[in-house]
């Protein structure tokens, strides 16, 4: 299962501050010890208004299930997730994948 994020920072909002806020995600994300990984793109060039984009990977259906259920009810999420609503605004989607081709 892929979590697929489209951002942009909020006004007044840099990169810097971004990545202050994902410092604090990360560490949560971490202590939680949820088998998941983000990937943070940022367009090089782009007549997007898309700022950054994540890829949040998970195993499969169940395990995101697991996963979102464990990071939505810990105590300390919603402000994590207030934080980084502070920096950004994005919206998401949620993706079936697999694998086509492999480089081995």
């Amino acid at each position: 299962m892929l979590e697929s994020f489209r951002c942009t920072l909020q006004p007044g909002k840099s990169m810097s501050d971004l990545m202050q806020a994902i410092e604090t995600w990360q560490g949560h994300a971490e202590s939680l010890g949820l088998p998941f990984d983000v990937f943070m793109r940022t367009p090089i060039v782009s007549g997007s208004s898309v700022t950054h984009s994540y890829f949040v990977t998970h195993a499969d259906a169940t395990s995101y299930g697991s996963n979102i259920s464990a990071w939505r009810t810990h105590p300390d999420t919603a402000a994590i997730d207030a934080m980084l609503a502070e920096v950004q605004s994005c919206t998401n989607t949620l993706w079936r994948s697999w694998q086509v081709i492999s480089a081995d």
